[in-house]
């Protein structure tokens, strides 16, 4: 039977440095007497106990993590067991065969006197060119340096030196993955790197090709998101762009698109080959393209998904087309309600139904926009992509955005947000003096700075894309600003407890 919590065992023991010096061992004396599950020893001396039977035995290291199943140790026959182990005063990886018996260990090449830490172990072939797989040892750094390492395998074990990549400052490198990303026949290493909240770092993956050559950064979100990168590679079939998927429901279209009818996309549900024209039109007027097509037209009664809604037979505004998919009209669940997002009602909008006189100063604004500037649907929804048709069609950012907004740093130029919001008020601040964005503090100085390129923070963090029903200055509803006519404050998920507040000059 198993050894279990409430169990009194009685085992022999023998406690070696590194190099193998024996420092405490039970051998000719008595041997160690302890009930499990009651802190009699040290945690990784108890969970090695831990489910051995009678005259089993098992080598343990301080806080064992990230263990793999490979085979790394090509003097021993059949599949190894590997551990990371990230309490050791060294940090090592320790090799088991598959009866549990140690081959060896291998010391991870790292900043360990900083306090990182060998966490995520994965085999994976990587050099074609080596006997054998290699092992790869994902060092969490946490704030400090986070590193890769790469064994190859020698002398029937593993090599005394790994290949060696600092993934970055901050990153919080924990999770591993493999799997040929680019199609070129040969698996890549895919790195997770969590970020570090307190240094401003959002999570982010690294895909190495070979033996630890970068081949490319993707970024996950900001500073918000940052935590641990569960990773997983795998064929999920024919994954395309972002795109309306013409076709993709067949038999579904209703010529006079009067609901309740099945959620799908054909060209004449947006397009009109009859009556379209190449004629331009000022927001929010339905234009050229889409003259001639049915749509919904709203009523907005109240805030939110207070709306009543008509058919439009054609319709007279870009968004009715728009609401016919994309809002409370067709009742199918799990469908965005971006209507209820934009009613014209809600405390703050981006401005597509009619003008809304938004808080920002006009000086905050790209040429070409206004505080009272109405947007087309299209102004945000489109193609990212050169060469292929305008309109919303298909894009490669995602979802349907002509510029974009996941998948980049808030640090990047070509952010769909910076086409209307000057990066130079929101981002770098350097035009931000107090009477520009508002969000300025007179000790601290231009706040939408502080955040974005200060602490790495997305514009997603605190602000929603459409509108707010409750929530001025398009913010989230879990930030909790308060304003006030001298600054305001904050008390939410970032700033717990009194919060944090801002005076202007």
């Amino acid at each position: 039977m198993p050894a279990r919590n409430g169990d009194t065992v009685t085992v022999h023991y023998r406690g070696t440095l590194e190099d193998g010096t024996v420092f405490d061992s039970s051998e000719g004396r008595a041997p160690l007497l302890f009930t499990l599950g009651e802190g009699d020893v040290i945690p990784g001396f108890e969970a090695a106990v831990l489910g051995l039977e009678v005259g089993e035995k098992a080598s343990a290291f301080a806080a064992p993590r990230g263990p793999s199943v490979g085979d790394v140790w090509g003097g021993a026959p059949g599949m190894e067991i590997v551990v990371a182990n990230a309490g050791e005063t060294s940090d090592t990886v320790a090799v088991y065969d598959g009866s549990g018996d140690l081959l060896g260990t291998a010391t991870v090449d790292a900043e360990l006197a900083s306090g990182s830490r060998a966490w995520y172990t994965l085999p994976v072939e990587l050099d074609g060119a080596s006997p054998g797989v290699e092992l790869a040892v994902a060092v969490n750094g946490f704030d400090g340096t986070s590193t890769v390492n790469v064994f190859r395998q020698s002398g029937g074990g593993l090599s005394a030196t790994p290949t060696r990549f600092d993934t970055g400052l901050a990153r919080a490198t924990g999770s591993l993955a493999a799997g040929d990303v680019d199609g070129d026949g040969t698996p890549e290493l895919i790195v997770g790197n969590g970020g570090w909240w307190a240094s401003g770092v959002g999570p982010s993956a690294q895909v190495f090709d070979g033996v630890l050559a970068l081949a490319q950064t993707l970024p996950l979100g900001g500073t918000e998101r940052a935590g641990s990168v569960p990773l997983a590679v795998g064929d999920l079939g024919a994954i395309g762009l972002s795109r309306h998927p013409v076709g993709a429901v067949a038999g579904s279209h209703n010529s006079t698109e009067t609901a309740p009818f099945a959620r799908h996309v054909e060209c004449v549900d947006c397009h009109d080959p009859h009556e379209a024209t190449s004629t331009v039109a000022a927001a929010p007027a339905v234009y050229g393209a889409l003259k001639g097509v049915f749509g919904v037209a709203v009523t907005n009664i109240g805030a939110g998904s207070a709306i009543t809604y008509a058919q439009a037979q054609p319709i007279a505004n870009e968004y009715e087309v728009c609401f016919k998919c994309h809002s409370g009209y067709g009742g199918w669940p799990g469908v965005r309600d971006v209507a209820s997002e934009v009613n014209t009602q809600n405390v703050s909008v981006h401005a597509v139904e009619a003008s809304r006189l938004a808080s920002a100063p006009a000086s905050t604004f790209e040429a070409g926009w206004a505080p009272d500037s109405v947007l087309y649907c299209g102004d945000c929804h489109g193609t990212a992509d050169a060469g292929i048709p305008a309109g919303p069609h298909v894009s490669s950012a995602s979802p349907l955005l002509k510029r974009p907004v996941f998948g980049v740093t808030v640090s990047d130029s070509g952010m769909l947000c910076y086409a209307c919001h000057k990066r130079s008020i929101y981002y770098t601040g350097a035009d931000d003096t107090g009477t520009a964005s508002l969000f300025y503090d007179a000790a601290e100085g231009a706040l939408h700075a502080r955040h974005t390129l200060g602490a790495g923070l997305s514009c997603a963090a605190c602000h929603v894309s459409h509108g707010s029903p409750t929530e001025d200055r398009l913010t989230r509803a879990d930030v909790g600003l308060t304003r006030a006519p001298s600054g305001g404050s904050c008390v939410g998920s970032c700033h717990p407890g009194a919060g944090a507040s801002y005076t202007r000059p």
